[in-house]
């Protein structure tokens, strides 16, 4: 339906000449047009749209569109997806494209890919700034943007390798084997590949709780395990009565100057000597301060 596919297009500021800079178009109804193109062109393998959804899923910021960037990728995503629903690699007129290239450097970043066919406009040297293709608020630096791109590209490669179970492609989806590689990977997108892998090897899909334990990356498992003997230990140590300390026996406290075992006593420097009695004073005499001093025996 050209009619239906003008009407789609009209709302994709990407897709108008640079004359209909001045139309500002919301972030909502981009993204329900790009997802309308995709259900317009399902599993037909069209290859001009082909080619526009899978510069849509990349398309660099704008003057026309700033809001939403990760929904209009993530709807370009869709759309992709249903246009090449279930092909695959043996899409036909589309095995020169090598869609899953495309869609896992989306996934896994790296520096940019030349657009192919009709999507080859460059978006990045535009002399005469065109609002479509520039932006003059936000600078990305080169290269792919995968907080933008990553969903979009896992959902249109799950779409496109549908019940296909290519091993060939399902095994390029890295999900991450440790702790190290956990730190460089947002776990939603984790999920996302993993998910995607699933949908890709159809056949392998079991509906039983093993099958699931199996999909979880091994260090995650042992993770758990190790975190689950530590509560099992902890309640076994809080579940034991607790014995009543007996208190501690009274300690003799020893001079540090008398020697351990001696009966020595201690006495004070202004003692008289043992055996000798303090003497008395004999008389009084006056002071020339005032009073009496008394005088005793030496």
């Amino acid at each position: 339906e050209p009619g239906l596919t003008r009407m789609c297009c009209v709302h994709i500021p990407s897709m108008l000449p640079a004359t209909y800079s001045d139309m500002e178009v919301a972030s909502p109804v981009q993204c329900a047009a790009v997802l309308s193109l995709g259900l317009l062109f399902a599993r037909s393998a069209h290859r001009m749209m082909t080619e526009l959804l899978v510069a849509e899923i990349g398309r660099r910021p704008s003057d026309r569109a700033l809001h939403d960037r990760e929904g209009y990728s993530l709807a370009s995503g869709f759309a992709l997806g249903c246009v090449c629903l279930g092909l695959g690699a043996d899409a036909p007129g589309l095995a020169d494209l090598q869609l899953h290239t495309w869609l896992l450097r989306y996934i896994h970043g790296g520096p940019e890919m030349p657009m192919p066919g009709v999507a080859t406009r460059d978006q990045k040297h535009n002399p005469n700034h065109d609002p479509a293709t520039c932006s003059s608020l936000i600078a990305e630096p080169d290269g792919i943007n995968v907080s933008i791109t990553s969903p979009a590209g896992c959902i249109a490669l799950a779409l496109v390798f549908l019940q296909t179970n290519n091993d060939a492609v399902a095994s390029r989806i890295v999900i991450p084997n440790n702790i190290f590689q956990l730190d460089y990977i947002r776990p939603d997108f984790a999920m996302l590949r993993l998910v995607a892998r699933c949908l890709i090897m159809w056949d392998s899909i079991h509906a039983s709780d093993d099958w699931l334990d199996q999909q979880v990356p091994p260090f995650l498992s042992q993770l758990v395990n190790d975190a689950k003997s530590l509560q099992q230990a902890a309640a076994a140590q809080a579940s034991q009565p607790k014995v009543p300390s007996e208190p501690p026996a009274p300690r003799s406290v020893v001079h540090p100057r008398t020697p351990t075992g001696s009966s020595t006593v201690m006495r004070s420097p202004q003692a008289p000597p043992p055996g000798r009695a303090a003497s008395s004073p004999l008389f009084t005499t006056p002071s020339p301060l005032g009073g009496f001093v008394a005088v005793g025996r030496t």
